[in-house]
């Protein structure tokens, strides 16, 4: 999985088409974006296991 943030586009971005099966379901996209609102800093918590990722970026706002 890639995960960019980017702030000329002002978007964070999660690709996980480099993570095995990514046909599961037309529900489940293969990249997720989310605009970034604000200044330059982002405080970003990741919560990795086994079968998933989570991203939340700033306090999941």
């Amino acid at each position: 999985m890639d995960i960019y943030y980017n702030l000329v586009e002002k978007k964070f971005a999660m690709d996980r088409s480099k993570s095995g099966v990514v046909s599961l379901s037309s529900d489940f996209p293969v990249l997720t974006l989310a605009p970034i609102e604000g200044n330059s800093e982002m405080t970003l918590r990741l919560f990795v296991d086994k079968s998933s990722v989570e991203a939340f970026g700033d306090d999941g706002r």
